[in-house]
């Protein structure tokens, strides 16, 4: 599920990068046909990628949600839980082994 969850934010971050990219070339090619100014184009480019970020954030937030509401969902055993469980019956087999070795004594 991580693995999952991972490829899912990278190709996030890889499409924005994208998007970065090709933002650039198309302020560029507006500058040189005279449509914007340089200043004006890396306006743009800076709001356009702050709205992408934001964005982005929103998209990592509502997975991040998703997620969790699917795996509450499957009910599963948090590891801290399962540690507190192994710690229980690691208490328990140490007595048992005391009650055993009791036994074999007086046995």
């Amino acid at each position: 599920m991580k693995d999952f969850i991972k490829k899912v934010f990278l190709a996030g971050l890889g499409t924005m990068a994208v998007t970065k990219d090709k933002v650039a070339k198309i302020m560029e090619k507006l500058q040189k046909e005279g449509k914007i100014t340089k200043e004006e184009a890396e306006n743009l480019t800076k709001e356009i990628m702050e709205a992408g970020e934001k964005e982005y954030k929103t998209y990592k937030e509502e997975i991040s949600s998703s997620v969790k509401k699917v795996l509450d969902s499957l009910d599963l055993v948090k590891r801290k839980e399962f540690e507190e469980v192994l710690e229980r019956l690691d208490k328990i087999e140490q007595r048992l082994q005391k009650l055993e070795a009791k036994n074999d004594v007086v046995g």
